[in-house]
């Protein structure tokens, strides 16, 4: 039987201390692995549930209760015309463009299905905005007429007051503060013109044009009309807020100013204007505010044709054109999914080293 060897009690000691040591460093370090695998699913989780939430193809799974609201903005060259259907089915006609597009107009209604027109509303008595209203409410039932009450001396703003007359037509005149309740669940409030009417100013046609502000859920569009410097000034200090909004005066460098569109703060603009026009509308310095207001999407009839923008009252909406041929879904919550994805890839690429960092010091 071999001499056992007696071991040795510094070793011992060392062993005990060593193993316990290395055994609570193996425990941390995959502690910690732990909660960053953890953190970052979680992350990961979080921007893919973002993600899912704002994309189009989850827009079934997710879409609210509320009926669709559509907006068509007619392509009527130099002029301006505003379809409104809104969730209920009414509808809305803003402006008619010239006489000469009535027929363009009323085309449009009718390809959406539009069998009455439950209220004009003439922004301001301007030939390119109450012309082709002429032509529809001659040929299709309308229940009311909404205008600034302003006179005016042309052949076609008196053929607009006689066919209100023949038709028997209601007429209301509204000022800043006014409601038009066609559908309890769209707001739709008066901005301008005021009361009294702006007077003395370089164009008080078109600086007393009826402004409008649709809401729908979380979804509000703003229609300015024509408003000059005068109109702008004094909505500026408004609270406009809005997704989208219809360039004033046809993108005119004479409107579109930094205060104005500050208060509107749309994200999206359209811009009624003829090709080739002699006015060289849309101007470059209402480009350029646009731009630094940061608008996001600019949509024209000059090149884009009409534009339909259909929402359910979220933020999430849908702009189609007619001419370019665009579908363009805008999801204001997601401001930059290039972001959200180098994020997640760095959180990757961190995580990846520090395990490799962590492994090395268990070897």
């Amino acid at each position: 039987m071999g001499k056992a060897t007696r071991p040795n009690a510094s070793r011992i000691k060392l062993k005990n201390i060593v193993m316990p040591c290395s055994e609570k460093l193996k425990a941390s370090i995959w502690s910690r692995v732990s909660l960053d695998v953890i953190i970052f699913l979680c992350a990961v989780g979080l921007v893919c549930f973002i993600l899912s939430c704002t994309s189009p193809l989850a827009k079934s799974a997710f879409a609210t209760d509320r009926q669709e609201m559509k907006v068509i903005f007619i392509d009527v060259g130099q002029g301006d015309s505003t379809l409104v259907i809104l969730p209920n089915g009414k509808s809305i006609l803003i402006d008619g463009g010239e006489r000469d597009m009535g027929q363009v107009v009323l085309s449009t209604i009718k390809t959406m299905h539009v069998a009455k027109i439950d209220a004009i509303v003439a922004t301001h008595p301007h030939a390119d905005h109450i012309g082709g209203l002429i032509t529809v409410m001659n040929q299709l039932p309308v229940d009311k007429v909404i205008d600034s009450g302003q006179d005016y001396t042309t052949n076609t703003y008196f053929d607009y007051l006689d066919v209100i007359d023949k038709h028997k037509i209601s007429y209301q005149i509204v000022h800043d503060g006014d409601m038009v309740v066609l559908d309890q669940s769209v707001k739709i409030e008066v901005f301008n013109p005021p009361n009294p009417l702006i007077n003395g100013s370089d164009d008080d046609i078109s600086n007393n044009s009826v402004v409008l502000k649709m809401t729908y859920g979380n979804f509000s569009i703003v229609f300015p009309g024509d408003l000059k410097e005068a109109g702008e000034a004094r909505l500026a200090g408004k609270k406009l807020d809005a997704n989208v909004m219809l360039a004033a005066h046809h993108g005119s460098g004479h409107s579109n100013s930094i205060p104005f569109l500050r208060a509107a703060s749309p994200e999206t603009v359209i811009i009624y204007a003829g090709a080739n026009n002699p006015y060289g509308f849309p101007s470059q310095q209402a480009l350029s505010n646009f731009g630094i207001i940061n608008v996001k999407h600019i949509f024209r009839t000059d090149i884009d044709g009409s534009v339909v923008l259909t929402t359910n009252g979220s933020r999430q909406y849908t702009m189609q054109t007619s001419k370019s041929e665009k579908t363009v879904v805008v999801v204001p919550e997601l401001n930059n999914p290039l972001l959200i994805s180098s994020v997640v890839l760095l959180g990757v690429i961190i995580l990846l080293k520090r395990r490799n960092a962590l492994w090395n010091r268990l070897k």
